[in-house]
């Protein structure tokens, strides 16, 4: 493989971008609202039946009263378990977008670039719900990228320098 060559103006400005990218506040992860709804109306669920016995509700009521407490339970249900997180959805799109930016821009070293390629480096794996998930294959973006791997790899020893990268892309 090539070795790319990058001068310290380079270095710095490769760095700011990533500073400036771990510095962008994390979007909210509203699984958690799910599980909250989940266990509240099913705690109430649990408790419906003797409340409205011991009130001496009509069953009609009672009846209304469990649909309206199954719906939200339902939809808490399905945020909680089916729903992808903001954190995955953010890194994604951006890892996709930088992915094909580079891939129709091939032996480009203009900012542009070096932004798409640090975001690369910075959200191919991403850390979420305690684990890392990789949001795309190392062998596929190495071969989408072509003629800008080499640049790729180089920005990303400058990132492994600073311990803000692992090396994935000249590794794999």
């Amino acid at each position: 493989m090539a070795i790319v060559e990058l001068d310290d103006n380079e270095r710095a400005a490769i760095l700011a971008e990533a500073h400036r990218l771990r510095a962008e506040p994390l979007p909210r992860d509203r699984r958690g609202m799910g599980c909250v709804t989940v266990l509240a109306t099913g705690f109430l669920l649990i408790l419906l039946p003797p409340v409205s016995k011991q009130l001496g509700w009509p069953p009609l009521i009672a009846d209304i009263l469990f649909w309206l407490l199954v719906i939200p339970c339902t939809a808490g249900f399905f945020a909680a378990f089916f729903l992808t997180t903001s954190r995955y959805s953010r890194a994604a799109a951006r890892v996709h977008e930088a992915l094909t930016w580079l891939e129709n821009h091939p032996d480009a070293r203009d900012a542009e670039a070096r932004r798409h390629a640090v975001a690369l480096i910075l959200y191919h794996v991403i850390s979420d719900d305690g684990g890392l998930a990789q949001v795309i294959g190392i062998d596929e973006a190495k071969a989408r990228l072509g003629a800008n791997l080499h640049y790729v790899v180089a920005v990303q020893r400058v990132l492994a320098g600073e311990k803000l990268s692992d090396d994935s892309f000249s590794n794999a």
